[in-house]
């Protein structure tokens, strides 16, 4: 089998996990991962949980064009694996075989989602990735405008939200402020 983002390098078997065997690219040094290999993997090695998240940065390679799988032809598809990095990984919904780009499963790890992987390709995940990024950039455009003010106004935002009158105070707000 050839891999799919280098066509001309030939797929080899190795793992990436202790007991998670894939078929890798020297070259790119992608892996290719059969999802029924990960579940069985899955069942037997859960996850724990770092108490306290680390934050580092881990290197990846990511694949912005369509592949297609080695063993059926098919394109593959996308999905997005959180709203923290861009990467994306592919998988083909002919034979269940997902690629992993050089350093994604590594991200994967870091964000404590490799228990997780089926529920990525779910429109539930996707579409929370697609919320998370939507309120991300709402925020941010609000820093933009308001700078520095910004954490005090999205205080008092929220403390106008949870009062009875809120839209009382907000057209006390509104009214210009009169003569003294």
């Amino acid at each position: 089998m050839k891999c799919p983002k280098c066509k001309g390098h030939d797929l080899k078997p190795t793992k990436i996990e202790d007991g998670l065997a894939v078929l890798g690219c020297d070259n790119c040094k992608g892996s290719l991962l059969p999802l029924m290999q990960y579940r069985h993997w899955s069942e037997e090695h859960p996850v724990e949980l770092e108490q306290e998240k680390k934050v580092f940065q881990v290197e990846t390679d990511e694949t912005s064009e369509a592949l297609q799988c080695p063993k059926c032809s098919s394109l593959m598809m996308k999905y997005r694996i959180s709203s923290e990095a861009e990467n994306r990984v592919d998988l083909c919904a002919s034979c269940y075989e997902l690629w992993l780009d050089c350093g994604e499963w590594k991200l994967i790890k870091q964000l404590e989602i490799q228990g997780m992987l089926p529920s990525i390709f779910s429109d539930f995940w996707q579409n929370n990735i697609k919320k998370e990024l939507s309120e991300k950039a709402y925020h941010a455009r609000y820093e933009e405008v308001f700078g520095e003010n910004y954490p005090k106004i999205k205080d008092f935002k929220d403390w106008i939200d949870s009062l009875d009158k809120k839209q009382a105070v907000v057209n006390f707000l509104k009214k210009p402020k009169r003569g003294a």
